[in-house]
């Protein structure tokens, strides 16, 4: 009954939010390599049929798998798209409370399941298309398999490493250091066992074998060595300082005061539970990295949760006075949060899905100093649906500033204009990037300043370029 009951209200939560809000900026790009995967799968993934390597194939492979099905529905894209996330959000709400009950009473377990289930970040995570869900569903997992600390255990755990690692690549690594700190605190025998020591393993065996499916040494690198070890390893203090600054300011939304309550519960339980104070501390890996990527902090919910509903209990247990004010502590932090993310300052969102509806079926050249993946990506998507992909090209101008020097050239000499058709290289390299296209005659274009969150469009026919270009402010 109670199982019913958590599904029943995990739902009721979830579902009113999934296909409120378009897609944000990395689901849109993920939304396109799960197309790609559907229209010709590959070992490598691609976007817009272009290999790029900022994740592993299997979550693209895994959700493909999905959509092609849920497509037939005519369900809406965003629907179509992040309902296999809400199912491995409902997978991971029982991992959660499986988990939970290996060190506290069944009652407790429950009660910390509803807070998993209510933490803000979840339930922004559950609905997007996003890989953190399913990531954690491999993390979660992983740790359950380990601590059974028996051949299957170790086997399980191996194998949910290596997928885990096939999904998000490092982040994994929560699952070896959480059971190492496990078994070093409570069986230090096991961290001798020859076949928990290969278990380990898995996570190596799959780096190596991801670098080398890349299609070059260079891409290869560039991934490894930007993209990963670039986001955490800085000789500038300033970097570090702005960065866990934006960190804390980007998440607070999402996780409110859990994490203050969680750590006067580590100031407490320590001594009892130190491997979980050892989980908690891999909290400095997102503060350093997720630079307003408040989901880079999925993988320490469990902790956060697991000290704040012990420092909240107290001794009384779980009596009358405690489920009042826990289930205000939860609402405390709810209403407030699901209020900031889904209904303030969300307009420019919409504007910009309108734009993606308005030039599908077009032979356009998109123009932007920022990026803005959510115009090209309904305009794909419903051209898809309807069977009449049209090329496109793209410019994201990172090394170069926007000029009617530079808007010509790209509009009538799109192929010799600068910029590398490096498209993996978005996130990773400073020079321009332009889209590979097999049609570069335009009829339209789109010329998109401001920023993410007020993005300006200055949108037109080819032969309407003189007239619009002079309204762009600011256009040298």
């Amino acid at each position: 009954m109670k199982r019913i009951f958590l599904v029943a209200v995990f739902l009721l939560i979830q579902l009113p939010f999934i296909q409120y809000l378009p897609f944000i900026t990395d689901e849109n790009v993920y939304v396109l390599m799960i197309l790609d995967q559907i229209e010709h799968p590959s070992l490598f993934p691609t976007m817009l049929d272009v290999p790029v390597g900022w994740k592993p194939p299997l979550f693209f492979w895994v959700y493909a798998f999905f959509v092609q099905f849920l497509d037939k529905l005519n369900l809406s894209f965003e629907l179509t798209y992040r309902l296999p996330t809400l199912l491995f959000g409902l997978i991971n709400i029982f991992l959660f409370q499986k988990l939970m009950n290996r060190f506290v009473d069944e009652k407790s377990a429950f009660w910390m399941t509803l807070a998993y289930i209510f933490i803000p970040l979840n339930i922004y995570v559950n609905n997007t298309v996003l890989l953190d869900t399913f990531m954690q569903t491999t993390i979660l997992g992983g740790i359950l398999f380990y601590l059974r600390n028996d051949k299957i255990g170790f086997l399980g755990g191996a194998i949910l490493s290596f997928i885990g690692y096939m999904l998000k690549m490092v982040v994994v690594s929560v699952v070896p250091v959480v059971v190492i700190a496990y078994f070093f605190f409570n069986n230090r025998k096991t961290l001798s066992n020859p076949l928990f020591l290969l278990s380990l393993l898995a996570i190596p065996f799959a780096a190596i074998l991801y670098f080398f499916s890349f299609p070059t040494l260079e891409m290869a690198i560039d991934e490894y060595s930007i993209d990963i070890l670039g986001k955490v390893i800085k000789g500038d203090i300033v970097y570090y300082v702005v960065h866990i600054a934006g960190s804390i300011y980007g998440n607070f939304p999402f996780l409110l005061f859990w994490p203050a309550s969680a750590l006067y519960g580590i100031y407490k339980y320590w001594k009892k539970y130190p491997f979980m104070v050892v989980w908690f501390s891999l909290i400095v890996f997102p503060m350093v990295s997720g630079f307003f990527i408040p989901w880079h902090y999925v993988p320490i919910i469990p902790p956060i949760i697991f000290f704040s509903f012990l420092v909240i209990k107290g001794k009384e247990g779980i009596d009358l006075p405690f489920k009042l004010f826990f289930t205000f502590y939860i609402i405390l932090n709810l209403f407030p949060a699901l209020y900031g993310l889904y209904f303030i300052d969300h307009e420019n969102q919409f504007e910009q899905k309108e734009m993606g509806k308005e030039i599908a079926g077009k032979n356009i050249i998109i123009l932007n100093k920022n990026y803005f993946p959510k115009i090209f990506t309904y305009k794909v998507l419903i051209e898809e649906r309807e069977g009449s992909r049209v090329p496109f090209g793209y410019v994201l101008l990172k090394s170069h500033n926007l000029s009617k020097e530079l808007v010509y050239s790209y509009v009538y000499d799109y192929e010799n204009a600068p910029g590398t058709y490096r498209l993996d290289g978005i996130y990773i390299l400073p020079e321009t990037i332009k889209l590979k296209t097999n049609s570069t005659d335009f009829d339209h274009f789109l010329i998109v300043v401001g920023e993410r969150q007020q993005a300006e469009f200055y949108y037109g026919r080819i032969d309407e370029l003189d007239s619009v270009i002079v309204k762009i402010p600011g256009l040298e």
